[in-house]
């Protein structure tokens, strides 16, 4: 069964990873819209400047700044930073899911087994398990107040 330390640990794992990915994907942002600016792309159907390459409506002006942007990345070891900060989060919320489903008596194992494959299968599932997770009270007040709140921002529920 799970402690309440270890729970802790696994919430501070958890919000640790998620912001190092997030201040990654603002480096990347920075990367994408230095790349608009510089190559002067705009909407041709709308005449708007796109904030990031997800906003670009053509495809074949996205699919040659999502290559450039990559290259970008990879040439300056940020593509290297995402995918291991992407590793990171996931070996971080598995960590969660396990600690979460452990919480549960041992008389429940076959329960548990259930909860730990469909977090495996199914999104849903997973996010609902790490939500309960974070959920948890372990004393960490002002950093869950944190994650709650850039949580509402992006519309995700913790």
């Amino acid at each position: 069964m799970t402690s309440m330390a270890e729970m802790r640990g696994c919430q501070e794992a958890y919000l640790r990873a998620k912001d190092e990915l997030r201040q990654l994907d603002r480096e990347m942002l920075a990367v994408e819209e230095q790349y608009i600016r510089e190559n002067g792309i705009v909407n041709e159907d709308d005449g708007t400047i796109p904030h990031g390459i997800l906003d670009i409506h053509g495809e074949d002006e996205f699919m040659a700044a999502d290559e450039a942007c990559w290259e970008i990345a990879k040439k300056t070891g940020l593509a290297t930073k995402l995918r291991q900060a992407t590793a990171a989060l996931d070996a971080a919320e598995d960590a969660l899911i396990k600690s979460t489903v452990g919480l549960l008596p041992d008389r429940f194992q076959k329960e548990k087994e259930t909860l730990l494959a469909g977090a495996r299968n199914s999104t849903k599932i997973r996010e609902k398990l790490i939500s309960h997770g974070m959920a948890l009270d372990t004393g960490l007040e002002k950093e869950m107040a944190a994650a709650q709140e850039v949580a509402d921002t992006i519309g995700l529920g913790l």
